[in-house]
């Protein structure tokens, strides 16, 4: 309680407590590592790598890629 009646007091100012509180937030937010296929990825540049590669091929298609062809018997040609 104590926290949130200094920051409404010093709100956005250039203070101290301003810039702990955001060091802090910062800390807490930061994902250090992830685990992808049983291999746990740390660091700054294998992060980025491994998040990229991960949603390049969750967001690209292929065209001939079929999950399941029950449902195209119910479509007319």
């Amino acid at each position: 309680m104590k926290s949130r009646c200094l920051w409404l007091k010093s709100g956005d100012k250039n203070t101290t407590f301003f810039n702990n509180s955001m060091k802090i937030r910062r800390a807490r937010s930061q994902i250090e590592q992830i685990q992808v296929d049983e291999q746990e990825i740390k660091g700054a540049e294998d992060l980025k790598i491994a998040t990229h590669n991960y949603f390049k091929d969750l967001l690209t298609t292929n065209e001939h890629q079929v999950v399941n062809e029950d449902f195209l018997q119910h479509i007319n040609k």
